[in-house]
C-alpha cells in the first residue's frame, strides 16, 4: 500500500510452467483475484 491508502497491484503466478501475469490494477486491489482466475482457466483449455 503507497502512502495514499492505494495500492497498484499486480500478480505473476507459474503454474505447470506457465507464467500469468495479470494486468496492473491501478488504485485498487478489488479485481485482480477475479483477472488472475480467469487467467488461470484460460491456460486450461
Amino acid at each position: 500500500m503507497d502512502p495514499w491508502g492505494t495500492s497498484d497491484p499486480y500478480v505473476v503466478i507459474q503454474l505447470d510452467g506457465q507464467v500469468v501475469k495479470s494486468n496492473v490494477k491501478w488504485g485498487e486491489i478489488q479485481q485482480l483475484e477475479e483477472e488472475v482466475v480467469a487467467a488461470m482457466e484460460r491456460r486450461k483449455r
